[in-house]
């Protein structure tokens, strides 16, 4: 999220949702390792939606407290 802000090519939504896909996937990984399956991978389509919704509702949020605070 650090670098897709230092680019300055994406919103605080599109960070956001990045933020929550990658949360996401991390934890998949890292459970695919614990586990020693890779068949959990299997979970990312619905992971990848509650990512994205949920970055989603943080950006919403964020940007308004962001707009509160900056004035």
């Amino acid at each position: 999220m650090f670098v897709l802000k230092k680019t300055e090519k994406f919103s605080i939504y599109g960070i956001s949702i990045a933020g929550g896909v990658m949360h996401n996937v991390g934890q998949l990984l890292v459970a695919a390792y614990v586990m020693q399956t890779a068949k959990i991978i299997y979970y990312m389509p619905v992971l990848l939606v509650a990512g994205t919704l949920a970055g989603a509702a943080i950006g919403i949020l964020g940007a308004r407290i962001y707009r509160r605070i900056d004035t």
